[in-house]
């Protein structure tokens, strides 16, 4: 009788582990950064990369360099819930020659996810004389 609950809770232990990653939604989105930016705390290079925003982990984007020699993870909030989106997007926010990744929105969807800024851009946005708001189109 033991066997058999060890047995069955094993497998339903297996089966919930199982269904977890496959409830888990993402959307994936593609762009071209020609410039140097900041995502969460790390400097990334420009170059195409694909963003990963998971829907499970509300907030959570992990951008991946096309050539994976670099990668990071910013950690964000929703915003927005007006109108879908005709398309998708990244705007960043822009001091002097420092850009910082600020949003992401997704062609269809009505809320985007921003990010935090982090204390290099807290800093900047008091001390700088202008911030420029750049917006770069993705793709799906």
């Amino acid at each position: 009788m033991t066997k058999r609950i060890a047995g069955t809770l094993s497998v339903l232990t297996v089966l919930v582990l199982l269904a977890v990653p496959l409830a888990a939604q993402t959307r994936k989105l593609k762009a071209d950064i020609p410039f140097e930016f900041t995502a969460g705390s790390k400097v990334m290079p420009a170059g195409e990369y694909s963003i990963v925003l998971r829907s499970d982990l509300s907030g959570v984007a992990q951008l991946v360099a096309t050539d994976a020699k670099e990668s990071a993870f910013a950690m964000g909030y929703g915003i927005g819930g007006g109108n879908s989106q005709a398309e998708s997007r990244l705007t960043f926010n822009k001091y002097g020659n420092q850009y910082f990744l600020a949003e992401v929105w997704t062609q269809g969807l009505s809320s985007g996810v921003g990010f935090q800024k982090s204390r290099t851009e807290r800093e900047l946005s008091r001390t700088a004389s202008a911030r420029q708001t750049i917006t770069l189109q993705a793709k799906r």
